[in-house]
């Protein structure tokens, strides 16, 4: 069976229309889903993108695997999904990236790989890398006659003004047609089957689509932002986010916006206005739009090779986006909007399940054991997550995971801002969310913790740790029996006795450090 590992780059899950959205169109998703298995609360479990990617690629939990911002080394002690399935005779490509930072022990100190968060995933081979340099995609401009523009050329406009590329030439469309310039130069009908991971970077930030993307969503159709509202001037209305007062929130409500955005959208979020973030937005879901039409090429290609009812496909996101949510951006805060993703599976031998949701609480480290069971393998010890086959044969496991553990780290050491605002040591930058179908509780490291209930606060109140003691309690309880259960067992489950070991083990993966 054929493998197609399709990731969109801070896609929040309410953003598709499958999901019920009334502005964004998805057909070509919903279609997919249709004859799929939707997961409706799917989370990742890490942000930023790195530590994000690192869980999804791993299997584990930034807890064990450490790579806990974008630039923090990866070791090369833990396998990759694509390292356990070239065990079983499929050798994975990559059109895109994966964020992987190389471990720098045993690197000399003159290595190329230690200059970037960007590198390869171990165990993959690399058909197209597409960094934030975009060196591959800005010689594909050039080839088409727009110059020899930088990133900035490129995305130098007014908020919601259309690129200066044509939309058949869009970052999207590059990533899909080299895609399927690979597959179709694939034999139609070989013994081996190919497995491939094709990473788009939108709907990412710059927020700037080609046209028709650019304004193809009816902006009087987008619902705005929860927990902001703007008084007759623009600004925000200081009483909608009255129960905002948090140390962390309040600095990333300061945090200078990037340079590659502050121009359209302000200098910080407290620059925010309703205006804005309807018009962001519609960029957003236009970049949504603009994935769902590359999506539906794919697919069709698939179907016109034969290959739709061979192919195991799989497709989420890295984490989410805030959107403007309680006047913040990105996937940083402690809200759940920056980490609930869409997850659709196909997997063509089960079909008689296909169109079935599943609410049960599933989270990025249930992806890699997901993609090597379905390779042929066994997920190895290292994996904090399980094989969601269950799930896709119909079946419901007899036990499973009832609350969901997501983690942030931010700070930074090539940036004081965060340790500086807040008067924070570096390991002291930090939070974990705990989260149930009721309640979420952020428990940082250095901060008060928060408590939000999910049904009802459409403003977030730590105070609600004053009027509910009882709910607090219960839920750090049960998330500090969730977290001894995910330490790492790769020795841990075998034991040496006097009639030799028994036990299972991890053996490390057999690969030379070619991150």
């Amino acid at each position: 069976m054929n493998i197609l590992f399709i990731t969109f780059d801070q896609w929040r899950a309410d953003s598709w229309s499958g999901m019920g959205h009334r502005a964004v169109s998805t057909p070509h998703i919903d279609d997919l889903a249709r004859h799929a298995v939707t997961f409706r609360n799917h989370f990742t479990a890490a942000t930023p993108c790195g530590p994000s990617r690192a869980s999804l690629h791993t299997g584990m939990h930034a807890a064990n695997h450490r790579s806990i911002t974008n630039g923090t080394p990866l070791g090369d002690q833990h396998a990759s999904w694509a390292d356990c399935l070239q065990d079983h005779g499929y050798d994975p490509v990559l059109f895109g990236y994966t964020d992987t930072s190389a471990d720098p022990r045993g690197l000399p100190g003159d290595d190329q790989r230690l200059t970037t968060y960007e590198g390869v995933l171990p165990g993959i081979q690399a058909e197209l890398v597409l960094p934030e340099d975009l060196v591959a995609w800005r010689a594909h401009l050039k080839d088409h006659g727009y110059g020899d523009l930088s990133n900035e050329d490129i995305y130098t406009c007014r908020l919601g003004e259309p690129a200066r590329f044509q939309a058949e030439h869009s970052e999207t469309a590059f990533v899909a047609g080299q895609f399927l310039t690979w597959l179709n130069a694939q034999p139609a009908k070989q013994t081996k089957p190919w497995c491939a991971h094709v990473s788009f970077v939108k709907p990412h930030p710059p927020f700037v689509a080609a046209a028709p993307y650019n304004d193809c969503v009816d902006i009087d159709k987008i619902a705005g932002p929860i927990g902001f509202q703007d008084d007759s001037s623009g600004a925000i209305a200081k009483q909608s986010c009255a129960k905002l007062e948090h140390p962390f929130v309040n600095a990333l409500l300061a945090k200078p916006i990037g340079h590659d955005e502050k121009d359209r959208l302000g200098p910080t979020p407290n620059d925010l206005t309703d205006q804005k973030i309807r018009k962001m937005r519609q960029v957003y879901y236009g970049l949504i739009t603009e994935l769902d039409h590359h999506l539906g090429k794919i697919l069709e290609t698939l179907k016109t090779r034969g290959e739709f009812d061979n192919t195991l496909i799989i497709l989420t996101a890295d984490h989410g986006e805030m959107l403007g949510d309680f006047g913040l951006l990105g996937k940083a805060g402690p809200f759940e909007q920056a980490y609930h993703v869409p997850l659709i599976i196909r997997d063509p031998r089960h079909h008689q399940h296909h169109g079935n949701k599943v609410d049960a609480f599933t989270s990025h480290v249930d992806i890699a054991p997901t993609l090597i069971a379905a390779g042929g393998g066994t997920p190895p010890l290292q994996c904090d997550g399980h094989d969601l086959g269950s799930y896709l044969r119909g079946q419901k496991p007899s036990h499973w995971r009832q609350g969901l553990l997501i983690e942030h780290h931010f700070g930074e050491l090539s940036n004081s801002y965060y340790q500086d605002a807040l008067n924070l040591e570096f390991s002291d930058c930090g939070f974990a969310v705990w989260l149930e179908r009721d309640w979420l509780i952020a428990v940082f490291a250095n901060l008060p913790s928060i408590l939000i209930d999910r049904q009802n606060d459409l403003l977030w109140q730590h105070n609600q740790l004053v009027h509910k003691p009882e709910i607090a309690a219960g839920m750090l309880e049960r998330m500090a029996r969730y977290r001894m259960q995910i330490n790492d067992w790769r020795l841990a489950k075998c034991q040496l006795t006097p009639n030799g070991l028994i036990g299972r083990f991890d053996v490390p993966p057999n690969r030379p450090n070619t991150i």
